[in-house]
Formats: C-alpha cells, sequence, structure tokens
C-alpha cells in the first residue's frame, strides 16, 4: 500500500482560490507534505476550474451547488492522480505520530 496515514488522505487536503480567470473561478487543491529523512516540506498540487458554463449548465438542469459537486469530484481525481504518482515512482506517503503533514518516501521494500 502507497498510503499508509492516521487519518483519511482528504482530511491533509486543503484548497484555495485563485484570482479568477476569464471563464470563470479557479481552485487549487494543496497536499503538504514533508521529504522522508529531511525537514524540507513540499506540496502536491491540482489545479481546476468551475467555470460560468458549468455553472450555467448546472444552474439549468436543478443542481443547486453545482461547485462543490465539482470539487468532490476533482478532489477524488487530485487523489488518484497522488496515488499513481506514488506508485510509479515506487514511494509511500504515510504519517508519524504528533506531525501535522504526512512524510513521502520510499515504499518498504522498494519498487513495486
Amino acid at each position: 500500500m502507497t498510503i499508509t496515514t492516521s487519518q483519511p488522505l482528504g482530511a491533509y487536503i486543503t484548497e484555495r482560490e485563485l484570482p479568477r480567470a476569464a471563464e470563470g473561478r479557479v481552485f487549487e487543491l494543496l497536499l503538504p507534505y514533508r521529504i522522508e529523512g529531511s525537514e524540507q516540506a513540499t506540496v502536491f498540487r491540482w489545479r481546476w476550474r468551475y467555470t460560468d458554463a458549468q455553472r450555467a449548465l448546472d444552474a439549468q438542469i436543478g443542481i443547486i451547488n453545482g461547485q462543490r459537486a465539482r470539487h468532490a469530484l476533482e478532489k477524488q481525481a487530485f487523489i488518484r492522480q497522488v496515488l499513481r504518482e506514488l506508485r510509479e515512482r515506487g514511494e509511500r506517503l504515510y504519517s508519524i505520530e504528533g506531525q501535522k503533514i504526512p512524510v513521502r518516501g520510499e515504499a518498504i521494500g522498494g519498487r513495486p
């Protein structure tokens, strides 16, 4: 397994809204982590847009908060991407008691 954290991975993910683009709102999902064997911290990033056209379509078909639904889909896609990258690199993400962010390091036993 590539993720062994004390909380669900989604609990470590934060979101921020970036400056609006011409076609709609822009968001970025962030998953901070520390690199194993160092104090260096970095972040996985996933940028997504909720366009005015999507908002209008959602309203037309009766979806009240399409942005929230889209956020959930984007978060799932982001988690799948993180898992894919960890698998491809033979790495894992794990938590250490007392630390707020997970650690990224080599998978136990090396590459799968």
